[in-house]
């Protein structure tokens, strides 16, 4: 490793596997904490769902509705993407989705809602969808081979391809889809499953402290990292 790089580096090493915590700074992500409340106390922060290099991916509930949704919070220099597939999504929300007896634009995630929230480090873009469930790869993965499992990869292959009919109907591709990017839907929470949603995380799915190398106190970074 680059010694004159990791000098730069301005908070203590996490070793849990979550976001690399450096990507706290001004420009770079929000600070996220369980509880937390967006767009005038509309969404309440409930648990972490995921993250990538330029967002992190928040379950949240609605307290208009009280119905649960996922929530992309963007890096603040990633605006102009964010922006990019703002105007797809909302392209695809307005078209024609129908194909045969089913309508195509069911297998293709639908945008909820989207606003900007202000953080200490830049303004952010948040996209709002419908929670989804695991992933192909996982599911698949996890299941041994049989009749069942046969059934499943073809019913999935025509959702996949019915989605990807959809996209490329109206001139946009998906640059990704592999089986770790299909997601499952889920079905409509139980109270005993919202009880295990809304339960503190364990102690091996929080980091330690979040600490600057020189001591002092950084309004830039959260207190504490989460696995999702």
């Amino acid at each position: 490793m680059d010694d004159s790089a990791e000098s730069s580096w301005r908070y203590e090493p996490i070793t849990l596997p979550t976001e690399w915590v450096e990507l706290y700074r001004p420009g770079g992500l929000h600070p996220v904490s369980l509880g937390d409340k967006l767009k005038k106390g509309r969404y309440e922060i409930v648990r972490k769902l995921g993250h990538g290099s330029f967002s992190t991916v928040w379950l949240a509930q609605d307290t208009r509705c009280s119905l649960f949704v996922a929530i992309k919070i963007s890096r603040a220099d990633a605006r102009k993407a964010t922006k990019k597939g703002l105007r797809i999504l909302r392209m695809l929300e307005q078209a024609d989705g129908s194909s045969g007896d089913c309508s195509a634009k069911n297998y293709v995630v639908t945008l909820l809602d989207s606003f900007k929230h202000t953080g200490p480090n830049g303004i952010h873009r948040c996209l709002v969808f419908e929670p989804l469930g695991p992933n192909v790869k996982e599911v698949l993965e996890s299941m041994p081979a049989s009749p069942s499992w046969y059934e499943m990869v073809k019913s999935v292959l025509k959702q996949m391809l019915l989605g990807l009919h959809f996209l490329h109907s109206n001139k946009t591709t998906h640059g990704d889809g592999n089986p770790g990017n299909i997601l499952f839907t889920l079905r409509p929470f139980t109270e005993k499953y919202i009880k295990e949603l809304t339960r503190p995380p364990s102690e091996d799915k929080v980091s330690p402290l979040v600490k600057r190398k020189d001591g002092e106190d950084d309004e830039s970074a959260p207190k504490l990292l989460y696995l999702a």
